[in-house]
C-alpha cells in the first residue's frame, strides 16, 4: 500500500526470515520476489510455507545464501526491503565487514524504484539516510518503525 501498484516490480527481500513480506509481496501481485536469508531453518520454513500455499509458480523464490556470497550485478530490483538484521551481526563494528555492506547497499540502491526500511536503532536510520540521500531518494512515506524511501532520479 506504501507504494502503489507492485506488478510491474521485482523485489528482493535481504534476511527474509520466514518470508512473511515475501508472500505478502506476491499475494500484491508483484511480478517476481527474491528472498534471502542465511538461516537455512528459516528458508525451509519459507519453502514450506509456500508448498502448503499451493504456490507453484517461480515468481517467489527463497535463498539461503549469506548476501556477500550473491552476485546482484546480473539481477535487477524495482524494490529492496531490508529490516535490520546485518545491522545486528556482531561483525557491524568491525571495519571490513562495514565496508563490504556500504559497498553492497552502495550497488543495490543505484537503480532501485523504492528502499523500504524498518528501523529501530538511530544508528540504523542514520546510516541509510547519509547513503540514500547521496542518490538522490527522498523519504516518501513514514509508518511506525518503517520508512520507505523513494528514488527521484527517474528510474
Amino acid at each position: 500500500n506504501y507504494i502503489g501498484d507492485i506488478s510491474a516490480y521485482n523485489i528482493l527481500d535481504i534476511g527474509c526470515n520466514i518470508g512473511t513480506y515475501c508472500f505478502s509481496s506476491y499475494y500484491n501481485k508483484a511480478k517476481y520476489i527474491e528472498g534471502i536469508d542465511l538461516n537455512s531453518n528459516l528458508i525451509d520454513i519459507a519453502n514450506e510455507t509456500k508448498n502448503k500455499l499451493n504456490i507453484n509458480d517461480t515468481s517467489i523464490k527463497f535463498i539461503n545464501s549469506d548476501i556477500f556470497d550473491i552476485n546482484f550485478k546480473t539481477k535487477n530490483y524495482d524494490v529492496v526491503l531490508y529490516f535490520n538484521n546485518i545491522f545486528c551481526d556482531s561483525e557491524f563494528d568491525k571495519f571490513d565487514y562495514n565496508l563490504k555492506i556500504h559497498k553492497l547497499f552502495n550497488s543495490l540502491i543505484r537503480y532501485n524504484k523504492y528502499f523500504i526500511l524498518g528501523a529501530n536503532f538511530d544508528s540504523t536510520i542514520e546510516y541509510f539516510n547519509n547513503i540514500l540521500t547521496k542518490h538522490k531518494y527522498t523519504k516518501y512515506y513514514i509508518y511506525k518503525d518503517m520508512i520507505v524511501y523513494k528514488n527521484n532520479r527517474g528510474v
